[in-house]
């Protein structure tokens, strides 16, 4: 065996272990843009379990869309984050952006007929292309609901799928989910922006970190990148004092998701 033979395994072998360790690293975040990798590590409630706002914002997008990035207005692709962000503060805008991302995966020709849409590659739409039927997607919805699931056809069972991808969408957009607010002194539970908002309209008292969450958003909907960073590293401090573990916690799965195992792991396989 020459020399060469003997040491390309363990060649192999390190380049694997440095590509391995290359997902472990922060992405570098230019300087004067907004943290958005911060913002991802905050923690929600979600379905009963505490997570990172980077992993709801993924799951919920490749619900709606069939995968965790999007496309922009300008063909440019954008992160899940920055889309939940988008929807999330759609109603502090004058016009909104997040009607003009192609998030909707709509794979049924008889549904996109319906909604007078064109056939196009990866079958991805923005809510603006077919915003003015949705009055026409809730009828069908209601009338296909009606139906028992087991004489439902094709078009009944896709136009169901599609109105509830647009629940997911409306829920965010109109601050109803997720639940982010962490629980005030005396309560254990976790709240949604509106329903924060409201408990303190009723009475409840000020909420400091819906306040700080409500500045957040506001910062981004305005493209103030200063405010945003500073509010952003005040509300992450205030967390590490009030739920240090669940802060914790959502820092690791964030790096988990950021890592992407399985996705890697595959790599090697498919390399080896």
């Amino acid at each position: 065996m020459t020399r060469g033979a003997r040491w390309f395994p363990w060649i192999v072998l390190g380049l694997a272990e440095l590509y391995l360790a290359a997902g472990l690293i922060p992405p570098r975040i230019p300087e004067g843009t907004m943290r958005l990798d911060a913002l991802g590590r905050l923690p929600v409630v979600d379905r009963g379990r505490l997570k990172p706002v980077d992993t709801l914002a993924r799951a919920s997008l490749m619900s709606i869309s069939g995968r965790q990035t999007f496309t922009g207005a300008d063909g440019k692709s954008g992160t899940a984050v920055r889309w939940l962000l988008d929807l999330m503060t759609d109603r502090l805008r004058s016009e909104s952006v997040a009607a003009k991302h192609r998030v909707f995966r709509i794979e049924s020709d008889q549904v996109l007929a319906a909604l007078d849409l064109k056939e196009r590659p990866g079958l991805r739409y923005a809510l603006e292309e077919f915003e003015g039927k949705i009055g026409k997607i809730q009828a069908e919805a209601r009338r296909a609901s009606a139906v028992p699931s087991g004489a439902r056809d094709l078009f009944d069972r896709k136009i169901l799928e599609l109105w509830e991808k647009l629940q997911v969408y409306r829920s965010f957009r109109d601050l109803e989910a997720p639940r982010i607010v962490p629980p005030v002194s005396g309560r254990t539970d976790w709240l949604s922006f509106l329903d924060a908002f409201h408990a303190v309209q009723e009475g409840g008292g000020e909420n400091p970190s819906a306040l700080g969450l409500g500045r957040i958003l506001a910062a981004y909907a305005e493209g103030r990148t200063d405010d945003f960073n500073r509010e952003l590293a005040q509300y992450g401090m205030s967390l590490e004092q009030s739920f240090p573990a669940g802060i914790r916690h959502a820092r690791h799965e964030e790096l988990f998701n950021r890592f992407e195992p399985f996705y890697r792991g595959l790599t090697l396989y498919l390399i080896a």
